[in-house]
């Protein structure tokens, strides 16, 4: 049940063109659920990678664009002469970040007419709002600690002109182990625990442009932050998701085992 969750998660990403906000479909409002640390965690064999070695590394490379051979999304990044990604082309449509004086995202805006404004409060949250064509803000909220990792994240949709007629999408607890890695996730809604394997010694493959897709996968889903977040690349996700990468000269191809799901990452040298 999880992979298919996980996939959907993936290509619900509703902010790429208006056309999406019209097919929007707003849920009924949940039953609120106590959270509970104590669920017990699925049992997961572990599998890991034969080579467990990567050329592109964070250092030496940089993420150029991402495509999707089935499902996902394609995008692409732009840098200055710092590394810094400054915009690129989502979707089809060309997106520009505005930065502030500490360097960090404030505004991103697409040329398909949405706008994400960031927030970055004192009590270690930061906010992210986007308001559809049909006047609904999309409210993210992320609870960071000290090291900059996403803790708790949320999803609630609010009518602009009724900020108290919302809907809670998801509630997710994150749990990182010694190496920075998300090592268990906590659905508070539905109280699924889960636990996530990485390939230790090598770079996230996203860890050029983690602040960038941080926020602009924001509507992906209550999943996609174990891949972003984490210091390495998952090796398994959950059960039988198994992840395949295949490396080429600048690019990295990866599957999950047994699924269609399939991407295509390419690097520069920098």
């Amino acid at each position: 049940m999880f992979k298919h969750i996980y996939i959907i998660s993936l290509i619900s990403v509703l902010f790429f063109s208006c056309t999406n906000d019209k097919e929007e479909i707003i849920p009924e409002e949940p039953v609120v659920i106590k959270k509970n640390i104590d669920v017990p965690f699925p049992v997961v064999d572990h599998k890991t990678d034969e080579v467990a070695t990567s050329k592109f590394n964070a250092k030496d490379y940089r993420l150029n664009r991402i495509e999707s051979n089935f499902l996902g999304i394609n995008i692409s990044f732009e840098y200055d002469d710092d590394n810094i990604v400054i915009g690129g082309v989502v979707e089809g449509f060309n997106y520009q970040i505005s930065y502030d004086s500490l360097d960090r995202i404030v505004k991103i805006e697409v040329d398909n007419g949405s706008i994400y404004e960031i927030n970055y409060l004192a009590s270690h949250e930061i906010h992210l709002k986007r308001t559809d064509i049909y006047n609904y803000n999309h409210i993210f909220k992320y609870v960071v600690n000290d090291d900059n990792q996403v803790i708790n994240y949320r999803y609630q949709l609010e009518y602009a002109e009724d900020t108290e007629d919302n809907t809670t999408f998801f509630d997710m607890n994150y749990y990182y182990d010694d190496l920075g890695n998300v090592e268990h996730s906590l659905d508070n809604k539905d109280i699924i625990n889960i636990n996530h394997k990485f390939d230790t010694e090598i770079d996230n493959p996203y860890a050029s442009v983690k602040n960038v897709l941080r926020f602009l996968w924001a509507d992906a889903g209550k999943h996609i932050l174990v891949e972003v977040e984490s210091k390495n690349r998952v090796a398994q996700w959950y059960a039988s998701d198994y992840y395949i990468y295949t490396e080429s000269d600048l690019s990295l191809n990866i599957k999950l085992e047994n699924q269609k799901f399939e991407q295509e990452l390419y690097f520069e040298k920098i």
